[in-house]
């Protein structure tokens, strides 16, 4: 079986495992919950498209409110938002918390200041991450995703970002 079979296979198996452990862990809420937030909205796949559509580089980042690593990253990332923003660069925070921690996450995004629009993942969550991530989500945060203009993605990070090999990505699809 060649190498790249055996990795689709792999994948495909850690993929189902994390469905199954989500689909136990994250179970869908009876009751929407209101939002609590004006700048922290819901998003599926579909409501993505749109905002890769805008032929921009865009970074999106999945992260939650009790994941020490993503909220070790945020300033970094909003750091980059800053820098890069008037460049092209366009960024994407979904955090990926359960509906009942919606409130820990909007509390998070205030002590962040952030004043911009942010996302939580509709459920079910492994389907809007699976179709966001092309199925390259395993279950683990923080991710990043980068798309080029044309809604491709061009990298992906699971864990801290490396932010020096971040803007070496970044820089080129700008100029573009």
């Amino acid at each position: 079986m060649s190498k790249k079979a055996l990795t689709t296979l792999l994948t495909i198996g850690v993929l189902f495992a994390v469905i199954g452990v989500t689909k136990f862990v994250l179970r869908p809420s009876a009751t929407p919950l209101p939002v609590l937030n004006p700048l922290f909205q819901p998003l599926d796949a579909e409501t993505l498209r749109p905002l890769l559509a805008h032929n921009r580089v865009t970074l999106v980042n999945m992260w939650a409110s009790w994941c020490g690593p993503c909220r070790e990253e945020f300033p970094t990332l909003l750091t980059l938002r800053k820098k890069y923003e008037k460049a092209g660069l366009g960024m994407v925070f979904l955090s990926v918390d359960h509906p009942s921690e919606h409130p820990d996450a909007v509390a998070f995004l205030g002590e962040q200041k952030v004043d911009f629009l942010t996302y939580f993942a509709k459920e079910p969550i492994e389907e809007t991450i699976g179709k966001l991530s092309q199925n390259q989500w395993q279950g683990g945060i923080p991710m990043s995703l980068l798309f080029d203009p044309q809604g491709r993605i061009v990298d992906t990070w699971l864990g801290t970002l490396d932010l020096t090999r971040l803007e070496a990505k970044i820089s080129p699809l700008l100029a573009k």
